[in-house]
């Protein structure tokens, strides 16, 4: 996965969190599920720059 796929995650989580917001919870587990990708992908790159002791160009850094 590329940063513009992160981008595309967070970008519909937050359209997701509105949605929820107003009209209920019925999105709710596909905006868990969102952020579930979302995070596997940002532990990935953590875990390879730890292994590789470097910053891979290709993996976002996450908003920690």
């Amino acid at each position: 996965m590329s940063e513009i796929d992160i981008e595309r995650i967070e970008r519909a989580i937050k359209k997701l969190a509105v949605l929820i917001d107003e009209t209920g919870e019925d999105f709710w587990p596909i905006l868990e599920r969102l952020e579930a990708e979302r995070d596997k992908i940002l532990s990935r790159k953590q875990r390879l720059e730890r292994y590789l002791g470097t910053e891979l160009a290709h993996y976002p850094k996450p908003d920690v």
